[in-house]
């Protein structure tokens, strides 16, 4: 019984040591964090950059300052040819053709309309 017992605790042991390792890395490191937001990031950028060859309607929702929960909504076309990796220009769909410099960090919402009616969206 005794036996039992010591290989229980064992395996306690083990777990709990572990799991406090493994806590202690990922909070010192965040790497999971960064990869999914640097994924997400390069998924943006794909889907702008589709939409840039598409021609198509873009409608973002833009968080200028991260602790500020208001959002930006911005429509209108990709005024250059290719997006570049930190920030987008946008030609505003308005009469006075406004244009718009966006970080692709600010873009937390993004709605693709093509051309040939097909939507398309994505969130941060």
């Amino acid at each position: 019984m005794e036996k039992k017992k010591d290989s229980t605790m064992k395996k306690l042991t083990r777990l709990v040591s572990t799991t406090s390792q493994s806590f202690l890395d990922a909070f010192i490191n965040d790497s999971g964090d960064q990869r999914v937001q640097k994924q997400m990031t390069a998924d943006i950028v794909k889907k702008l950059q589709k939409a840039a060859a598409q021609k198509s309607l873009v409608v973002l929702q833009v968080q200028e300052e991260p602790h500020n929960p208001k959002a930006k909504v911005i429509s209108g076309w990709i005024a250059t040819k290719t997006v570049g990796k930190d920030t987008v220009v946008l030609r505003d769909q308005s009469q006075e053709q406004q244009m718009h410099m966006v970080s692709i960090a600010q873009i937390k919402k993004i709605s693709v309309l093509s051309t040939k009616g097909s939507e398309e969206r994505m969130t941060k």
